[in-house]
This record gives structure tokens, sequence and C-alpha cells, in this order.
């Protein structure tokens, strides 16, 4: 440590050896925060004039010999070095190339920077406000309307890089659809107008989608891919998809007809899903299991168990024409212990065939195609 005096009080302390190097500029030591803050308040100060407005100010006497002139504030300083600092006097040699131009609109003198001086205009404006006012007044040429014929008052640039002037969106508007092309529907020969562009690569034209369906239906026809089907509901002729009609067994005109159909024709089956669910179900599955001992009666594996019907569940259930709950769990057929094995899942599904199959393993449909 090394011993030091504190310039404030005169107390000695000690201090770290790597403070002092790091301080070798400063003259003086303080001992503690107070006593350096107190030192600064009792520093000499010295009364100045502002060289802009003529206000005294106080401010450290270290700045006399420094600065030879003192500013208030920013305001001044920046009034000082508008009138002072310019031309000649500037202290910056690429600014005593500016030159002074006079405003065209407000005939105000403004100097213009070296950069600015190598582009020539014709006008020239002290300011974005000046410029604006000055383009309002003089750069504007009056023009007729296309659609209407009133005239206009315009800028110069619109008029010059558009074809067509109009004095609203309005008369735009009633402009563009008097010349849309005209074109003759090719179902219903109706004559109706559409912009250019919707038929710029097509040969068929049609004014809406009913005629788009008819005329899409048949051979030879451009994008041929729709047929005619009747509805299994309520048989109603209308127009699908080919892809769709070779997946689907039935067909329906709407999601109304579809539901319909659900309900009337599938839903007295929809009860095998309550009664799969049942705990007589369950009851019947364990006692299975704990006969055959959790082990596949044909390859001996021990995972992916799963319960069999040996006459398949749904075939008891169409051979006695059974439609509800109730009448499930008087067949003795369906629990009946000695109808019941174990398989694993391959084996389940070898058993049911490859629809069955589908749910275990894709790689084996490709196998089978």
């Amino acid at each position: 440590m090394i011993e030091l005096q504190c310039t404030y009080c005169g107390k000695v302390f000690e201090k770290n050896p790597a403070e002092v190097e790091r301080s070798t500029k400063r003259n003086n030591h303080f001992c503690c925060r107070e006593h350096y803050d107190k030192y600064r308040g009792v520093r000499e100060k010295a009364t100045y004039e502002c060289a802009q407005c003529g206000n005294s100010i106080i401010k450290s006497a270290s700045l006399k010999d420094k600065r030879t002139n003192h500013f208030c504030s920013c305001k001044c300083y920046n009034k000082w070095r508008s009138i002072h600092l310019k031309g000649e006097n500037n202290y910056n040699p690429k600014a005593k190339e500016s030159k002074d131009v006079q405003c065209d609109y407000c005939n105000k003198d403004y100097r213009l920077p070296r950069y600015r001086l190598k582009i020539i205009k014709k006008h020239n404006f002290c300011s974005l406000g000046c410029k604006y006012a000055w383009h309002k007044k003089n750069n504007r040429v009056m023009v007729e309307c296309d659609n209407c014929g009133g005239v206009v008052n315009k800028d110069f640039s619109q008029v010059k890089n558009n074809k067509n002037n109009f004095c609203s969106r309005e008369c735009y508007i009633k402009w563009r659809a008097e010349r849309k092309p005209k074109y003759i529907c090719d179902v219903c020969n109706k004559e109706y107008s559409v912009s250019a562009g919707r038929y710029k690569n097509k040969a068929q034209h049609y004014c809406s989608t009913e005629c788009l369906r008819k005329g899409y239906k048949g051979e030879g026809v451009y994008n041929y891919n729709s047929v005619d089907c009747v509805c299994g509901m309520c048989n109603k002729k209308f127009i699908k998809k080919r892809v769709f009609v070779e997946e689907s067994n039935n067909d329906f005109c709407s999601r109304e007809c579809y539901f319909e159909y659900r309900r009337t024709h599938a839903a007295p089956k929809a009860f095998l899903v309550n009664l799969r669910g049942l705990g007589v179900m369950r009851r019947w599955k364990k006692a299975v299991s704990k006969r055959d001992k959790g082990i596949c009666q044909r390859c001996g594996d021990v995972k992916n168990i799963e319960i069999h019907h040996v006459v398949h569940f749904r075939d008891i259930i169409n051979n006695n024409n059974i439609k509800t709950v109730e009448e499930a769990l008087e067949c003795k057929e369906i629990w009946d212990v000695e109808n019941g094995m174990i398989l694993c899942a391959d084996c389940h599904a070898d058993e049911h065939g490859d629809l069955f199959f589908m749910r275990y393993d894709k790689s084996k449909i490709k196998d089978n195609e």
C-alpha cells in the first residue's frame, strides 16, 4: 500500500498501488467520496458573457484559457455559428466552396453546399414547403376527363405518365366497365363481360359455376373429370368428380342426404360400439385370456395380444338379427367362452383378411398389391 495525503482535509491515508498508477495524471487524491464532492464544489468559478445574447454565465475558471467564446445555450451557439462561421470565416475548407442562391418561391437568399452545386436544377428552393407551394401554383395542367368530359386540374407529372385521365374513381370504374371484352357462354349462349386477363389462355367460356360444371361433363371436353351420379337417399341426379365416385360405394348430392342415410341405415348397428365397452364384454375377455394363459394359440407370441371370436362377432349379430343392446345380452352365443381365443395382432389380422390388416402394417399391403 502507498501513503497519500488528502487534498481537501490533509489526512494521510493508504491506497492500492494499482489505483495510483491509473491516476498518474491526477495531482489530487481524496480519502473519501464526500471530500471529493466538497472539493469540486469549492473550486474557483468565474462569470462569463454569452457571445451571442450577452447574458452572464457562471462557469469553471479553468475554461478561461481553453475557450475564447462562451454561450449560455445551444441555440445561442448555433446562431453565432450561422453568422460568424460562414463563407471565408468557416474553419472547414470544403464549406468555402458553397454558393449563395435565391429561392424561386420566396426570393430568400440561402447557401447551397458544395455537393449540391454539382446537381444541375432549373429551380431552387430553400425548403420543402417552398417547393410544394411552387409546384402547386405553377406546375399544374388543366385536363379533360375521358369518361364524363369534365375539366380537372392535375399535376404535370401525373398527366405525363398516364394515357387516360379521370376526375374521380367512379369515372374510372365506369370507363373500364364499358371497355371490358364480351364473351358468349359455351353452354347457355348468354352474352356476358369480364376482364380480359381471366381468359388469357382458356378456350372455353362459362358465365357461371353451373354452366362450368355442365361444360366439364362428357368426353372430349377440356379437363374431363366428372360423372353423372344418382343420390343414394333422394334419387336426385347430380355431377361428381370421377375420383370420388370410384372410392365411395354410395353417392350423395349433399351433406344433409349423407347424414339422413346414416341415421336411417347405419344407425341400427351403432349399438355395437356401446356393446364392446360393457362390463360383460370385459369379463368375457378376461375369462378367455385366463383360459389361454395370455399366449397366442397359433404362433405362441406373448406380445400384442387380442381376443378373437371364432365365429365372427358381426356374423353372430347379423344371423340372430340383433338390433339392440338388450337382445345382445340375451344371446348366449356372443358370451360363450368356447367361441373366443387369444391371437396376436398379426394372426388376428390374417384371420380377418387384408382389410383388417391395414390397421397394423402398411408395408404388407404394398407386397400384396
